[in-house]
């Protein structure tokens, strides 16, 4: 529109939909698909398909599933899974030996999110199949603990378990022997919604350490509580102490004073 300008208007390329025909080549029921950009969604179900070019000729579309990305997924969130409970033992420890503690032994808020954290592991998700419902069924479960040989009182030797920090580990090829067999099954144990480990994950995560009302957030608030009071505390320690030394000052010159006076009264004898 020129408006009123008296500028002739006209148009160089109009645009158009995208048309496709969808179907196998030769096949009468192909199926004819528009867009009104390059972009098909869910024309197979899950995929995405950008459209480049415009072809006379058919193109044979092959889709296949990114097996290794999902393995790296899988393998990085044990890691950051492994990486978190190392960093809440470095705080949460105590020595029989030398009766050494770290700064949050025994706290409560810890104790909690340890257990939270152990829950994601072991938690079976309803509704899911019977045969993926956890993860301990695609191959991610805790390591089994470590074993020292010693003798005990009789001489024999027997073999002892260790305890140390519950790792996680992951059995690649369960995981992909697993998806390989029923790939929407595992995929479901993840994305069904509202129950799926995904959801799970996220309001756990939200409850521990979320923006509202999460343990982490009450702690704060608590020990920012704790903190205010100690303040007042010592400021109100510090106007005692600074009033009881002006008093022991006054009673200092006060016999000062008086020993002045008395030995003032000694010379006037003498």
């Amino acid at each position: 529109d020129a408006g009123a300008t008296n500028l002739k208007v006209s148009d160089l390329s109009r645009g158009r939909d995208a048309l496709v025909l969808f179907g196998q080549s030769g096949d009468s029921n192909a199926i004819l698909i528009s867009s009104s950009t390059n972009t098909l969604k869910n024309v197979i179900k899950g995929t995405t398909i950008d459209l480049h070019s415009v072809d006379d000729e058919p193109v044979t579309l092959k889709v296949s599933q990114d097996i290794d990305s999902i393995v790296a997924q899988m393998q990085s969130f044990v890691k950051a899974y492994n990486s978190l409970m190392e960093q809440i033992n470095s705080v949460d420890y105590f020595n029989p030996e030398t009766l050494e503690r770290s700064i949050l032994f025994g706290d409560r808020t810890i104790y909690s999110l340890r257990l939270s954290l152990r829950s994601l592991v072991s938690h079976v998700v309803p509704g899911a199949s019977n045969q993926y419902n956890q993860l301990s069924s695609i191959g991610i479960k805790y390591a089994p603990f470590g074993f020292e040989s010693g003798t005990d009182e009789n001489g024999q030797t027997k073999n002892y378990a260790v305890a140390t920090t519950p790792k996680l580990e992951f059995d690649e090829q369960k995981f992909c022997d697993a998806f390989a067999q029923n790939p929407d099954e595992v995929a479901e144990l993840f994305t069904k919604k509202t129950t799926g480990l995904g959801d799970y994950i996220a309001d756990k995560l939200n409850y521990i350490a979320g923006s509202g009302d999460s343990t982490f957030s009450s702690r704060l608030d608590a020990i920012s509580d704790q903190q205010k009071m100690f303040k007042k505390r010592i400021e109100s320690l510090e106007l005692l102490l600074s009033s009881k030394e002006q008093r022991l000052y006054n009673q200092f010159y006060a016999m000062e004073e008086a020993l002045a006076n008395l030995q003032s009264q000694q010379s006037a004898l003498s």
